[in-house]
């Protein structure tokens, strides 16, 4: 007993030595030496060292609802959404940086194979956060995708546009990323085909609708050992071998909606800036009940033990 009081005394003395907590942006990257001390913002003195192990994931998966795509009549045995979008202009995607393409395909009635799921698997990259309240600003992602879009006429004249750098702004409900086109115009008077090459950096690609799961890290929790609270915020909590814990925890970012930069760049990616109909395929892409998808973000997080300085 005598001990736990003396404990608590020191905790009190060094909290005084050192003042409250201030509020921090701090930004980790999985799997790297970096750390960030975290204070219990109640003023018990306690601390923990928080570090980003790896192992975080980003799922985007593309839509392919039964709304109605370009004004046309939904079809219950058709697929819409973007994916029949990137069946409309044959789209073929590739990935780089250690992103995985996901793709199923099912048989037209003429026996050709019709896409009817895409998704792109990638890593955490860093995520950002307030290192008082606990508040998580962001999540990026690693790797790239690309779609290479062949001249499918009347849809599109040809072109491709690689996706990178995936920021998701969880507070201001925005995916960043950076967007580089090579894509093909053709003059509507002289009917000359150009190549146009065009690359934007950290551009607002889509808002989304809302966001599921835990969007804030449970400093005080933390920094007390309070597993049981961590728990019912939607975290999963492991012996991490260190003495510490490992903390799991989904986001879902839901109903992607294209803004209208992104829009912009995507209709030059996909070849489409002079054709009608390739237009009107992406641009009814908002319609969908979930627009152009989601993200699911597995943000993982890890501790050492709590400590009190004595």
């Amino acid at each position: 007993m005598r001990r736990n009081i003396l404990k608590a005394a020191a905790c009190v003395s060094w909290l005084a030595l050192t003042g409250l907590a201030q509020a921090a942006s701090v930004t980790l990257t999985p799997g790297s030496a970096q750390t960030t001390l975290l204070q219990d913002p109640a003023g018990s003195g306690r601390t923990v060292t928080l570090s980003l192990p790896g192992g975080g994931t980003t799922h985007l998966e593309f839509s392919n609802g039964t709304g109605v795509l370009g004004g046309l009549p939904a079809d219950p045995l058709e697929v819409y959404g973007f994916v029949s979008a990137a069946n409309a202009f044959a789209s073929k995607l590739t990935s780089q940086g250690g992103a995985i393409i996901n793709e199923k395909a099912v048989n037209d009635a003429a026996g050709t194979p019709s896409r009817v799921y895409i998704s792109v698997d990638a890593n955490i990259a860093s995520a950002s956060f307030d290192s008082t309240t606990g508040v998580i600003s962001s999540l990026s992602s690693t790797g790239s995708f690309t779609l290479t879009n062949p001249l499918v006429r009347p849809v599109s004249n040809g072109g491709t546009v690689t996706v990178s750098k995936l920021r998701v702004d969880l507070v201001n409900k925005v995916v960043y990323g950076d967007l580089v086109m090579v894509y093909k115009t053709v003059n509507a008077t002289t009917r000359v085909t150009s190549t146009v090459n065009s690359t934007l950096n950290n551009v607002a690609i889509w808002n989304f609708d809302s966001v599921q799961g835990p969007t804030t890290i449970p400093v005080a929790a933390l920094t007390t050992g309070n597993t049981t609270q961590i728990k019912s915020l939607g975290y999963e909590v492991l012996p991490n071998g260190r003495n510490g814990l490992d903390y799991s925890a989904t986001i879902k970012v839901l109903n992607l909606r294209v803004t209208n930069a992104g829009l912009a760049a995507l209709i030059n990616g996909f070849g489409a800036g002079s054709t009608t109909i390739g237009k009107t395929l992406l641009s009814s892409i908002n319609s969908e009940v979930d627009g152009w998808g989601s993200l699911v973000l597995t943000n993982k997080l890890s501790t050492a033990a709590p400590q009190c300085p004595l």
